[in-house]
Protein backbone atom coordinates (compact mmCIF):
# COMPACT_ATOMS: atom_id res chain seq x y z
CA UNK A 1 0.00 0.00 0.00
CA UNK A 2 0.97 3.21 -0.87
CA UNK A 3 1.85 6.13 1.76
CA UNK A 4 0.98 9.15 1.11
CA UNK A 5 3.85 11.68 1.43
CA UNK A 6 3.19 15.18 3.91
CA UNK A 7 3.24 17.01 0.99
CA UNK A 8 0.50 15.26 -1.03
CA UNK A 9 -1.72 14.86 2.35
CA UNK A 10 -1.46 18.86 2.77
CA UNK A 11 -2.19 19.42 -0.92
CA UNK A 12 -5.37 17.11 -0.45
CA UNK A 13 -6.85 18.74 3.01
CA UNK A 14 -6.63 21.91 0.61
CA UNK A 15 -8.59 20.65 -1.71
CA UNK A 16 -10.96 19.78 0.41
CA UNK A 17 -10.88 22.92 2.27
CA UNK A 18 -11.11 24.72 -1.28
CA UNK A 19 -14.21 22.37 -2.28
CA UNK A 20 -16.34 23.25 0.94
CA UNK A 21 -15.14 26.54 0.56
CA UNK A 22 -16.86 26.78 -3.15
CA UNK A 23 -20.12 24.78 -1.88
CA UNK A 24 -20.73 27.34 0.99
CA UNK A 25 -20.35 29.93 -1.40
CA UNK A 26 -22.46 28.35 -3.95
CA UNK A 27 -24.81 27.83 -1.14
CA UNK A 28 -24.77 31.26 0.21
CA UNK A 29 -25.12 32.66 -3.47
CA UNK A 30 -28.13 30.62 -3.74
CA UNK A 31 -29.77 31.90 -0.41
CA UNK A 32 -28.94 35.34 -1.80
CA UNK A 33 -30.36 34.89 -5.21
CA UNK A 34 -33.62 33.37 -3.22
CA UNK A 35 -33.73 36.17 -0.48
CA UNK A 36 -33.71 38.84 -3.23
CA UNK A 37 -36.39 36.75 -5.51
CA UNK A 38 -38.34 36.86 -2.26
CA UNK A 39 -37.48 40.90 -1.28
CA UNK A 40 -38.50 41.99 -4.77
CA UNK A 41 -42.04 39.73 -4.76
CA UNK A 42 -42.07 41.81 -1.70
CA UNK A 43 -41.50 45.04 -3.25
CA UNK A 44 -43.77 44.55 -6.41
CA UNK A 45 -46.75 43.96 -3.81
CA UNK A 46 -45.56 46.76 -1.66
CA UNK A 47 -45.66 48.96 -4.77
CA UNK A 48 -48.85 47.44 -6.04
CA UNK A 49 -50.60 48.23 -2.92
CA UNK A 50 -49.51 51.57 -2.15
CA UNK A 51 -50.68 52.75 -5.70
CA UNK A 52 -53.78 51.20 -5.44
CA UNK A 53 -55.15 52.92 -2.41
CA UNK A 54 -53.67 56.67 -3.96
CA UNK A 55 -57.14 56.72 -5.63
CA UNK A 56 -55.66 57.18 -8.84
CA UNK A 57 -57.65 56.84 -12.53
CA UNK A 58 -56.83 52.41 -13.38
CA UNK A 59 -54.95 54.07 -16.65
CA UNK A 60 -52.29 56.67 -14.25
CA UNK A 61 -52.57 53.35 -11.64
CA UNK A 62 -50.73 51.16 -14.22
CA UNK A 63 -48.52 53.46 -15.58
CA UNK A 64 -47.62 54.94 -12.28
CA UNK A 65 -46.65 51.27 -11.22
CA UNK A 66 -44.50 49.97 -13.94
CA UNK A 67 -42.85 53.09 -13.41
CA UNK A 68 -41.91 52.23 -10.01
CA UNK A 69 -41.10 48.77 -10.24
CA UNK A 70 -39.43 48.86 -13.33
CA UNK A 71 -37.34 51.83 -12.16
CA UNK A 72 -36.29 49.69 -9.05
CA UNK A 73 -37.76 52.51 -6.15
CA UNK A 74 -37.87 51.28 -2.83
CA UNK A 75 -41.23 51.29 -1.07
CA UNK A 76 -40.48 54.38 0.37
CA UNK A 77 -39.33 56.00 -2.47
CA UNK A 78 -42.94 54.45 -4.02
CA UNK A 79 -44.81 56.27 -0.98
CA UNK A 80 -43.26 59.63 -1.69
CA UNK A 81 -44.08 59.37 -4.86
CA UNK A 82 -47.42 58.41 -4.23
CA UNK A 83 -48.00 61.34 -2.59
CA UNK A 84 -46.99 63.43 -4.99
CA UNK A 85 -49.19 61.77 -7.37
CA UNK A 86 -51.95 62.64 -4.78
CA UNK A 87 -50.76 65.95 -4.21
CA UNK A 88 -50.86 66.71 -8.14
CA UNK A 89 -53.91 65.64 -8.12
CA UNK A 90 -55.49 67.77 -5.65
CA UNK A 91 -54.02 70.55 -7.32
CA UNK A 92 -56.61 70.41 -10.05
CA UNK A 93 -59.14 70.57 -7.71
CA UNK A 94 -57.98 72.74 -4.11
CA UNK A 95 -61.36 73.36 -2.94
CA UNK A 96 -62.37 69.26 -2.62
CA UNK A 97 -58.80 68.31 -2.28
CA UNK A 98 -58.87 67.56 2.03
CA UNK A 99 -61.95 66.11 1.46
CA UNK A 100 -61.10 63.67 -1.38
CA UNK A 101 -57.94 62.19 0.53
CA UNK A 102 -59.92 61.96 4.02
CA UNK A 103 -62.80 59.86 2.26
CA UNK A 104 -60.38 57.75 0.46
CA UNK A 105 -58.36 56.93 3.48
CA UNK A 106 -61.39 55.49 5.24
CA UNK A 107 -62.91 54.03 2.26
CA UNK A 108 -59.81 52.09 1.88
CA UNK A 109 -60.08 50.57 5.34
CA UNK A 110 -63.39 49.68 5.02
CA UNK A 111 -62.46 47.61 1.86
CA UNK A 112 -59.81 46.08 3.30
CA UNK A 113 -61.76 44.67 6.60
CA UNK A 114 -64.67 44.19 4.34
CA UNK A 115 -62.31 42.17 1.99
CA UNK A 116 -60.59 40.46 5.13
CA UNK A 117 -63.70 38.90 6.48
CA UNK A 118 -64.96 37.57 3.10
CA UNK A 119 -61.98 36.05 2.65
CA UNK A 120 -62.19 34.05 6.29
CA UNK A 121 -65.30 33.17 5.43
CA UNK A 122 -64.87 32.10 1.62
CA UNK A 123 -61.38 32.26 0.24
CA UNK A 124 -63.51 31.19 -3.42
CA UNK A 125 -65.54 34.02 -3.86
CA UNK A 126 -62.67 36.05 -3.37
CA UNK A 127 -61.48 38.21 -6.31
CA UNK A 128 -57.30 38.73 -6.51
CA UNK A 129 -57.62 41.84 -5.77
CA UNK A 130 -59.62 41.29 -2.53
CA UNK A 131 -57.40 38.66 -1.89
CA UNK A 132 -54.43 40.80 -1.82
CA UNK A 133 -56.69 44.23 0.04
CA UNK A 134 -57.78 41.85 3.19
CA UNK A 135 -55.13 39.87 3.60
CA UNK A 136 -53.85 42.26 6.58
CA UNK A 137 -57.21 41.22 8.22
CA UNK A 138 -57.96 37.75 7.12
CA UNK A 139 -56.80 36.16 10.25
CA UNK A 140 -58.44 38.22 12.75
CA UNK A 141 -61.38 37.34 14.89
CA UNK A 142 -64.78 39.61 14.60
CA UNK A 143 -63.95 41.19 18.44
CA UNK A 144 -60.40 41.81 16.76
CA UNK A 145 -61.61 43.81 13.74
CA UNK A 146 -64.08 45.70 16.27
CA UNK A 147 -61.04 46.61 18.28
CA UNK A 148 -59.31 47.65 15.04
CA UNK A 149 -62.26 50.00 14.02
CA UNK A 150 -61.84 51.42 17.42
CA UNK A 151 -58.28 52.17 17.68
CA UNK A 152 -58.31 53.61 14.20
CA UNK A 153 -60.67 56.26 15.45
CA UNK A 154 -58.91 56.96 18.29
CA UNK A 155 -60.60 55.30 21.08
CA UNK A 156 -58.55 53.71 24.07
CA UNK A 157 -59.51 50.43 23.99
CA UNK A 158 -55.85 48.95 26.22
CA UNK A 159 -57.54 46.97 28.63
CA UNK A 160 -61.59 46.36 27.67
CA UNK A 161 -62.74 43.60 27.91
CA UNK A 162 -64.93 41.87 24.66
CA UNK A 163 -68.60 42.53 25.56
CA UNK A 164 -66.92 46.24 25.59
CA UNK A 165 -65.59 46.48 22.78
CA UNK A 166 -68.18 44.92 20.93
CA UNK A 167 -70.77 47.67 22.48
CA UNK A 168 -68.54 50.49 22.35
CA UNK A 169 -67.91 49.21 18.12
CA UNK A 170 -71.79 48.19 17.40
CA UNK A 171 -73.25 51.38 19.38
CA UNK A 172 -70.59 54.13 19.83
CA UNK A 173 -70.80 56.54 22.60
CA UNK A 174 -74.76 55.80 22.43
CA UNK A 175 -73.77 51.82 24.11
CA UNK A 176 -70.65 52.84 25.66
CA UNK A 177 -70.30 56.79 26.18
CA UNK A 178 -67.43 56.17 28.92
CA UNK A 179 -64.92 54.36 26.10
CA UNK A 180 -65.25 57.79 23.61
CA UNK A 181 -63.90 60.77 26.09
CA UNK A 182 -61.44 62.47 23.86
CA UNK A 183 -62.01 60.76 20.71
CA UNK A 184 -63.37 63.69 18.79
CA UNK A 185 -67.00 63.96 17.44
CA UNK A 186 -67.21 60.43 16.49
CA UNK A 187 -70.98 58.90 16.48
CA UNK A 188 -70.21 55.63 15.61
CA UNK A 189 -67.13 53.49 14.81
CA UNK A 190 -67.08 52.06 10.80
CA UNK A 191 -67.85 48.89 12.06
CA UNK A 192 -71.68 48.85 11.02
CA UNK A 193 -71.10 49.87 7.91
CA UNK A 194 -68.40 47.07 7.39
CA UNK A 195 -70.69 44.34 8.74
CA UNK A 196 -73.80 45.40 7.02
CA UNK A 197 -71.41 45.61 3.85
CA UNK A 198 -70.65 42.28 3.95
CA UNK A 199 -74.15 41.13 4.79
CA UNK A 200 -75.08 43.10 1.86
CA UNK A 201 -72.36 41.23 -0.25
CA UNK A 202 -73.55 37.85 0.59
CA UNK A 203 -76.81 38.48 0.57
CA UNK A 204 -76.59 39.87 -3.19
CA UNK A 205 -74.37 37.37 -3.91
CA UNK A 206 -77.16 34.42 -3.16
CA UNK A 207 -79.98 36.84 -4.69
CA UNK A 208 -78.04 36.80 -8.05
CA UNK A 209 -77.00 33.21 -8.11
CA UNK A 210 -80.45 31.70 -7.59
CA UNK A 211 -82.09 30.45 -10.79
CA UNK A 212 -85.09 32.58 -12.38
CA UNK A 213 -85.98 30.87 -15.09
CA UNK A 214 -88.51 33.48 -16.18
CA UNK A 215 -86.57 36.14 -16.98
CA UNK A 216 -85.79 34.95 -20.84
CA UNK A 217 -89.50 35.81 -21.49
CA UNK A 218 -90.37 38.16 -19.38
CA UNK A 219 -90.49 42.26 -19.71
CA UNK A 220 -88.90 43.82 -16.42
CA UNK A 221 -90.04 47.30 -15.82
CA UNK A 222 -90.40 49.80 -12.77
CA UNK A 223 -93.15 51.93 -11.04
CA UNK A 224 -92.96 55.09 -9.75
CA UNK A 225 -94.81 53.95 -6.38
CA UNK A 226 -97.35 51.82 -5.04
CA UNK A 227 -100.39 52.92 -7.19
CA UNK A 228 -102.54 50.01 -9.78
CA UNK A 229 -100.27 50.15 -12.61
CA UNK A 230 -101.54 49.84 -16.00
CA UNK A 231 -99.75 48.67 -19.25
CA UNK A 232 -99.70 50.22 -22.87
CA UNK A 233 -101.68 47.51 -25.14
CA UNK A 234 -99.22 47.79 -27.95
CA UNK A 235 -101.39 44.98 -29.55
CA UNK A 236 -103.48 47.37 -30.35
CA UNK A 237 -101.72 49.93 -32.18
CA UNK A 238 -103.76 51.20 -35.94
CA UNK A 239 -102.71 50.04 -38.87
CA UNK A 240 -100.98 52.11 -41.38
CA UNK A 241 -103.51 54.58 -43.32
CA UNK A 242 -103.10 55.84 -46.65
CA UNK A 243 -102.19 59.81 -47.10
CA UNK A 244 -104.75 61.57 -48.83
CA UNK A 245 -103.87 64.41 -51.10
CA UNK A 246 -103.47 66.99 -48.82
CA UNK A 247 -100.63 65.38 -46.96
CA UNK A 248 -102.73 65.02 -43.45
CA UNK A 249 -101.66 61.83 -41.15
CA UNK A 250 -104.03 60.11 -39.37
CA UNK A 251 -103.02 60.10 -35.45
CA UNK A 252 -103.25 57.07 -34.17
CA UNK A 253 -104.01 56.52 -30.38
CA UNK A 254 -102.14 54.09 -27.61
CA UNK A 255 -104.55 52.64 -24.97
CA UNK A 256 -103.80 51.10 -21.79
CA UNK A 257 -104.41 47.77 -21.06
CA UNK A 258 -106.84 46.57 -18.85
CA UNK A 259 -104.85 44.76 -17.00
CA UNK A 260 -103.74 46.37 -13.74
CA UNK A 261 -101.34 45.35 -11.18
CA UNK A 262 -99.39 47.04 -8.33
CA UNK A 263 -96.77 46.70 -6.05
CA UNK A 264 -96.37 44.45 -3.15
CA UNK A 265 -93.72 45.20 -0.18
CA UNK A 266 -91.75 41.94 1.47
CA UNK A 267 -88.70 41.95 3.82
CA UNK A 268 -86.84 40.55 6.72
CA UNK A 269 -84.85 41.87 9.31
CA UNK A 270 -81.19 40.53 10.11
CA UNK A 271 -79.94 41.22 13.60
CA UNK A 272 -75.90 41.96 14.11
CA UNK A 273 -75.66 41.42 18.29
CA UNK A 274 -72.84 41.74 19.98
CA UNK A 275 -73.50 37.81 20.66
CA UNK A 276 -72.45 37.84 17.35
CA UNK A 277 -69.13 39.38 17.96
CA UNK A 278 -68.41 37.65 20.69
CA UNK A 279 -68.76 34.61 19.22
CA UNK A 280 -66.79 35.13 16.41
CA UNK A 281 -70.33 33.66 13.81
CA UNK A 282 -69.44 34.32 10.48
CA UNK A 283 -72.40 32.86 9.67
CA UNK A 284 -74.51 35.55 10.62
CA UNK A 285 -72.52 38.29 8.43
CA UNK A 286 -72.47 35.43 5.41
CA UNK A 287 -74.51 32.05 5.08
CA UNK A 288 -77.89 34.02 6.94
CA UNK A 289 -77.36 36.64 4.29
CA UNK A 290 -76.59 34.32 1.63
CA UNK A 291 -79.95 32.16 2.34
CA UNK A 292 -82.06 35.51 2.77
CA UNK A 293 -80.85 36.57 -0.59
CA UNK A 294 -82.00 32.90 -2.43
CA UNK A 295 -85.68 33.48 -0.37
CA UNK A 296 -86.03 36.71 -2.45
CA UNK A 297 -85.24 35.00 -5.65
CA UNK A 298 -87.64 32.46 -4.77
CA UNK A 299 -90.06 34.93 -4.33
CA UNK A 300 -89.74 36.37 -7.57
CA UNK A 301 -89.67 33.22 -9.09
CA UNK A 302 -92.74 31.78 -6.90
CA UNK A 303 -94.80 35.22 -8.22
CA UNK A 304 -94.39 34.69 -11.79
CA UNK A 305 -94.63 31.34 -12.59
CA UNK A 306 -98.03 31.52 -9.67
CA UNK A 307 -99.57 33.77 -12.74
CA UNK A 308 -98.89 31.16 -15.26
CA UNK A 309 -100.28 28.30 -13.25
CA UNK A 310 -102.84 29.98 -11.26
CA UNK A 311 -104.92 30.48 -14.47
CA UNK A 312 -106.93 33.27 -12.86
CA UNK A 313 -109.75 35.35 -14.75
CA UNK A 314 -108.48 38.65 -16.20
CA UNK A 315 -109.91 41.99 -17.31
CA UNK A 316 -112.58 40.24 -19.24
CA UNK A 317 -113.06 37.64 -16.91
CA UNK A 318 -112.39 34.85 -19.14
CA UNK A 319 -109.78 32.89 -17.38
CA UNK A 320 -106.13 33.53 -18.75
CA UNK A 321 -106.28 29.77 -21.03
CA UNK A 322 -108.99 29.83 -22.38
CA UNK A 323 -110.94 28.86 -25.75
CA UNK A 324 -112.33 31.90 -25.91
CA UNK A 325 -108.62 33.89 -25.93
CA UNK A 326 -107.88 30.81 -28.93
CA UNK A 327 -104.41 29.98 -26.57
CA UNK A 328 -105.87 26.26 -25.05
CA UNK A 329 -105.24 23.65 -27.26
CA UNK A 330 -106.57 20.35 -25.25
CA UNK A 331 -105.73 16.78 -26.20
CA UNK A 332 -102.42 17.91 -27.40
CA UNK A 333 -99.14 15.64 -25.33
CA UNK A 334 -95.63 16.97 -26.10
CA UNK A 335 -94.74 15.96 -29.60
CA UNK A 336 -93.38 17.38 -33.12
CA UNK A 337 -97.05 17.62 -34.39
CA UNK A 338 -98.13 18.98 -30.71
CA UNK A 339 -95.88 22.03 -31.63
CA UNK A 340 -97.40 22.14 -35.22
CA UNK A 341 -100.89 22.71 -33.55
CA UNK A 342 -99.82 25.05 -31.02
CA UNK A 343 -98.04 27.10 -33.29
CA UNK A 344 -100.18 27.11 -36.03
CA UNK A 345 -102.78 27.99 -33.38
CA UNK A 346 -100.47 31.45 -32.39
CA UNK A 347 -99.81 32.29 -35.88
CA UNK A 348 -103.28 33.41 -36.63
CA UNK A 349 -104.33 35.22 -33.01
CA UNK A 350 -105.63 38.79 -33.95
CA UNK A 351 -105.50 42.28 -31.99
CA UNK A 352 -108.17 43.30 -30.35
CA UNK A 353 -108.67 45.69 -33.89
CA UNK A 354 -108.47 42.55 -35.77
CA UNK A 355 -105.40 42.81 -37.14
CA UNK A 356 -103.52 39.01 -37.51
CA UNK A 357 -100.42 39.35 -35.38
CA UNK A 358 -98.39 36.36 -37.04
CA UNK A 359 -96.59 35.39 -33.73
CA UNK A 360 -94.39 32.53 -33.80
CA UNK A 361 -93.58 30.34 -30.68
CA UNK A 362 -89.96 31.02 -29.30
CA UNK A 363 -89.96 29.54 -25.57
CA UNK A 364 -90.71 25.99 -24.64
CA UNK A 365 -91.58 25.80 -21.09
CA UNK A 366 -92.24 22.48 -19.71
CA UNK A 367 -92.56 20.75 -16.42
CA UNK A 368 -89.66 18.75 -15.07
CA UNK A 369 -90.97 15.77 -15.38
CA UNK A 370 -91.25 16.43 -19.61
CA UNK A 371 -87.78 17.86 -19.67
CA UNK A 372 -86.26 14.46 -21.73
CA UNK A 373 -88.90 15.02 -23.76
CA UNK A 374 -88.56 18.70 -24.63
CA UNK A 375 -84.97 18.30 -25.61
CA UNK A 376 -85.05 14.97 -27.44
CA UNK A 377 -87.69 17.57 -29.82
CA UNK A 378 -85.13 20.87 -29.58
CA UNK A 379 -81.95 18.47 -29.47
CA UNK A 380 -82.41 15.10 -31.64
CA UNK A 381 -78.77 15.45 -33.71
CA UNK A 382 -77.49 14.70 -29.66
CA UNK A 383 -79.23 11.91 -29.27
CA UNK A 384 -78.99 8.55 -30.47
CA UNK A 385 -80.61 7.62 -34.33
CA UNK A 386 -83.33 5.42 -32.66
CA UNK A 387 -84.43 7.94 -30.09
CA UNK A 388 -86.29 10.29 -32.34
CA UNK A 389 -88.47 9.37 -34.95
CA UNK A 390 -89.04 11.54 -38.43
CA UNK A 391 -87.26 14.33 -39.09
CA UNK A 392 -88.10 17.62 -36.60
CA UNK A 393 -88.38 20.75 -38.79
CA UNK A 394 -86.06 23.58 -37.80
CA UNK A 395 -88.10 25.86 -36.14
CA UNK A 396 -88.66 23.48 -33.47
CA UNK A 397 -85.17 23.09 -32.96
CA UNK A 398 -85.29 26.59 -32.56
CA UNK A 399 -87.19 26.91 -29.46
CA UNK A 400 -85.36 27.47 -26.52
CA UNK A 401 -86.73 25.17 -23.33
CA UNK A 402 -87.13 26.16 -19.93
CA UNK A 403 -87.24 23.67 -17.20
CA UNK A 404 -89.44 24.74 -14.33
CA UNK A 405 -89.97 22.16 -11.52
CA UNK A 406 -93.16 24.75 -10.46
CA UNK A 407 -95.31 23.47 -13.01
CA UNK A 408 -94.85 19.97 -11.95
CA UNK A 409 -97.51 20.97 -9.10
CA UNK A 410 -100.23 18.75 -8.87
CA UNK A 411 -102.82 22.25 -9.64
CA UNK A 412 -100.99 22.29 -12.60
CA UNK A 413 -100.02 18.65 -14.08
CA UNK A 414 -96.69 17.30 -14.95
CA UNK A 415 -98.14 16.97 -19.10
CA UNK A 416 -99.21 20.27 -19.80
CA UNK A 417 -96.45 22.31 -21.55
CA UNK A 418 -96.51 26.19 -22.77
CA UNK A 419 -94.86 28.00 -26.04
CA UNK A 420 -94.44 31.52 -25.62
CA UNK A 421 -93.67 34.17 -28.00
CA UNK A 422 -90.54 36.59 -28.35
CA UNK A 423 -91.29 39.38 -25.93
CA UNK A 424 -90.28 41.72 -28.96
CA UNK A 425 -93.06 41.02 -31.01
CA UNK A 426 -95.82 41.31 -28.02
CA UNK A 427 -95.31 41.75 -24.07
CA UNK A 428 -96.68 38.63 -21.97
CA UNK A 429 -95.94 38.68 -18.78
CA UNK A 430 -94.03 42.11 -16.84
CA UNK A 431 -92.38 41.83 -13.36
CA UNK A 432 -92.01 45.05 -12.21
CA UNK A 433 -89.81 46.70 -8.53
CA UNK A 434 -90.24 50.10 -7.51
CA UNK A 435 -88.21 52.53 -9.71
CA UNK A 436 -84.76 52.79 -8.02
CA UNK A 437 -84.67 49.80 -5.95
CA UNK A 438 -83.98 46.86 -8.77
CA UNK A 439 -84.23 43.46 -6.72
CA UNK A 440 -83.59 43.32 -2.49
CA UNK A 441 -83.16 46.36 -1.03
CA UNK A 442 -80.80 46.46 2.37
CA UNK A 443 -80.88 49.28 5.03
CA UNK A 444 -79.21 49.35 8.88
CA UNK A 445 -80.14 51.28 11.77
CA UNK A 446 -78.81 50.48 15.17
CA UNK A 447 -80.79 48.45 17.15
CA UNK A 448 -83.24 49.34 19.81
CA UNK A 449 -84.95 45.88 20.57
CA UNK A 450 -81.82 44.12 20.16
CA UNK A 451 -78.29 44.99 21.32
CA UNK A 452 -76.79 45.80 17.94
CA UNK A 453 -77.35 46.48 14.37
CA UNK A 454 -80.11 45.31 12.28
CA UNK A 455 -80.20 45.11 8.56
CA UNK A 456 -83.60 45.27 6.67
CA UNK A 457 -83.50 43.11 3.67
CA UNK A 458 -87.07 44.45 1.15
CA UNK A 459 -87.94 43.63 -1.97
CA UNK A 460 -91.41 45.56 -3.95
CA UNK A 461 -92.48 43.28 -6.54
CA UNK A 462 -95.23 42.55 -8.71
CA UNK A 463 -95.64 40.43 -11.47
CA UNK A 464 -99.00 39.96 -13.88
CA UNK A 465 -100.14 38.88 -17.08
CA UNK A 466 -100.64 41.49 -19.47
CA UNK A 467 -101.52 40.43 -22.89
CA UNK A 468 -102.30 36.27 -22.96
CA UNK A 469 -102.29 36.83 -26.91
CA UNK A 470 -98.26 35.85 -26.75
CA UNK A 471 -98.92 32.75 -24.93
CA UNK A 472 -100.07 29.04 -25.61
CA UNK A 473 -101.02 26.35 -22.76
CA UNK A 474 -101.03 22.70 -24.48
CA UNK A 475 -102.79 19.82 -22.07
CA UNK A 476 -102.14 16.21 -22.22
Amino acid sequence: METQTAEELAAAQQAGLEAAEQSRQASATLAAVQGGMKAERARYAGIRQIVALAGLSPARTEEVTNELIDGGATLEAARTRVFEEMAAKATVNPQNSHVAITRDRTDTFRAQVEAGIMLRADPSRVTAEERLAGRDYAGLTLIEIARECLSSQGVKVKGMYPDQIARAALLGPQGAPEFFEGAGMITTSDLPGILANVANKNLRQGYEAAPKTFMPFCRMVSAKDFKPRASVQLSDLSAFTKINEKGEFHRGSLTDNKETYSLSTYGEIIPITRKTLINDDLNALTRVPAGLGVAAANLESDTVWAVITANAAMADAVALFHATHKNLNTANALAATALDTARAAMRVVKAPKGTILNLTPKYLLVPAALEGTALKLVFPTQLAANVVTGVIPQWIMNLIPIVEPRLDAAANGTTNWFVVADPSQIDTIEYCYLEGQQGVYVETRYGFEVDGVEIKARLDFAAAVVEFRGLQKNTA
